[in-house]
């Protein structure tokens, strides 16, 4: 059975990486602020999403799980960490 994409880490890092794609073409700083806010709760679903699927599947976590050197890239070549 396929996984339900709201569950789905992945789901949520494409949303956010949307996200940032258009905070970095938006010029109304009030609007700007709120997208940013938007990507970085989807970021945060992400992470959620991962922790709760290593919990329901400990013996996948290495699978799973990015190392925790790695860190996302928005489209201006800026790191984030995942972890905020």
């Amino acid at each position: 059975m396929a996984e339900n994409p709201v569950r789905s880490p992945e789901h949520w890092l494409q949303r956010a990486k949307d996200a940032w794609h258009h905070v970095e073409n938006m010029r109304d700083p009030d609007y700007r602020l709120q997208m940013i806010e938007i990507a970085e709760g989807y970021e945060r679903m992400a992470q959620r999403a991962r922790e709760k699927r290593q919990h329901e599947n400990p013996a996948s976590q290495h699978m799973n799980s990015s190392p925790q050197w790695a860190a996302s890239t928005d489209d201006a070549g800026r790191d984030r960490d995942m972890q905020s």
